[in-house]
């Protein structure tokens, strides 16, 4: 596996075990209608989130990875962090543009719990700016303790409101506001810049702002897609589901059980950027294809193997992790583990495509696959399950678009010798 997913791993283990917990206790503190809109601040927050500051830190930790002068490493970092500030402002400023229909469609007036999410979502600038830094530095333990910090505290939070009788979706959602930050204060504090020893890659090197915005703009459209299509399942159904219905919750219930491999695939992906982009600058093509198929192999088997188990046993397992009352069909947790399983192939294929230069790609082909899953949901059939279906026919023409664009790019790079040290160097 690449260097430092074990400790990333870790950190997201308890990341996703804090998570069912968080919504777990979250669950039983609320009604069925409070436990709906919490889950569409739950969604939007990763959606909206990681979709506009998760390119920052991949443009930060790609950077940092192949930069020799630190001086130099300090100007990008600067001015990275300007572009977050601009990001969180558009976030906001679109936000309250929408505020209308968001407060009154999706959150049934909940004017709190509105703020509590605006809060939530720019608090994620500071949490992906640190965790580019630490992953270009190649700082992955506390890349794994900021992970764990954060889902220890919120669990915390949601247990002391439950304690003291607290039914407010809102004051849950402002638990997730303060557990990401003084997660990120207690990781980043004194952590310096590299001192890259190998040939620096020119094309990361440039420190100018066009440079920085010419990366992050792409892989700013092509982040958002992919959270489009992973995350607007949930949203989707409860804007077309009745007023006040609990389908949203229980479809949420469904996604979060469908997409445990994805804590995996974000350990994975958290060190595989860098890492593939140091494997490039090297031309060495025999380990770029070494780690990539034995990435594809390790994640088709655990989506496999979780499919199977929702297929034998996921309404039950919902139940016992939630209430009956947010109890999952079979068919759509089945489908949404199936997508799942596309879509962190197809993520899988785009950091390669991402290391390689080809920003522009991978966000068209997250929007494409986008495309696909607006079509196909207005397909006849029950609402959870066409939604589901939607998912994976846009998940799967994603990944095969992926696959045959790296293929075509392949053909296209040098054969380089094979690294005698292919096991140690890959990323």
């Amino acid at each position: 596996m690449p260097s430092g997913t074990i400790a990333v791993g870790v950190g997201l283990a308890v990341l996703g075990v804090t998570s069912y917990a968080f919504l777990g206790i979250a669950s039983r503190a609320l009604d069925a209608s409070s436990f709906a809109r919490l889950g569409i601040v739950w969604t939007v927050l990763f959606t909206l989130g990681p979709g506009a500051f998760l390119p920052l830190e991949q443009e930060i930790g790609r950077r940092l990875a192949v930069i020799s002068d630190p001086e130099r490493a300090a100007v990008v970092l600067r001015r990275a962090a300007g572009v977050g500030l601009i990001l969180a402002a558009a976030v906001t400023a679109a936000s309250f543009a929408a505020i209308g229909p968001i407060r009154n469609r999706l959150l049934n007036g909940d004017l709190a719990l509105f703020g509590a999410m605006i809060m939530a979502n720019l608090a994620l600038a500071p949490v992906h700016i640190s965790r580019g830094v630490l992953a270009g530095t190649g700082r992955f333990g506390r890349y794994g303790v900021q992970l764990a910090a954060d889902g220890t505290l919120r669990v915390a939070g949601a247990a002391a409101l439950s304690a003291i009788a607290v039914h407010r979706a809102a004051d849950f959602g402002w638990v997730l506001v303060g557990s990401q930050l003084i997660a990120v204060a207690a990781t980043l504090w004194r952590v310096p810049l590299p001192i890259h020893t190998g040939h620096d890659d020119e094309a990361l090197t440039d420190p100018t702002w066009s440079a920085l915005a010419r990366g992050i703009g792409w892989m700013l459209a092509g982040t958002m897609g992919a959270q489009v299509l992973a995350n607007a399942g949930p949203v989707v159904v409860k804007t077309l589901a009745p007023p006040h219905d609990a389908a949203a919750g229980s479809f949420l219930t469904a996604l979060i059980l469908a997409r445990i491999p994805l804590f995996l695939f974000a350990a994975l992906q958290a060190s595989l950027l860098p890492g593939l982009a140091k494997l490039l600058n090297a031309h060495d093509k025999h380990a770029v294809v070494l780690t990539m198929r034995r990435m594809l192999l390790l994640l088709t088997l655990l989506g496999g193997a979780v499919t199977l188990v929702l297929l034998v046993a996921g309404p039950e397992i919902t139940q016992v992790l939630f209430t009956s009352s947010h109890r999952s069909a079979r068919l759509p947790l089945v489908l949404l583990s199936l997508g799942s399983t596309c879509y962190m192939i197809g993520a899988a294929i785009a950091q390669v495509l991402l290391a390689m230069h080809r920003p522009a790609h991978v966000a068209t082909v997250w929007w494409l696959g986008v495309i696909v899953f607006a079509a196909a949901v207005l397909l006849p059939g029950e609402l959870p399950t066409r939604v589901s279906a939607a998912f994976v026919a846009g998940s799967l023409v994603a990944a095969g678009a992926f696959a045959a664009l790296f293929a075509q790019f392949l053909r296209a790079m040098p054969n380089a010798p094979l690294s005698s040290e292919v096991g140690r160097t890959a990323p």
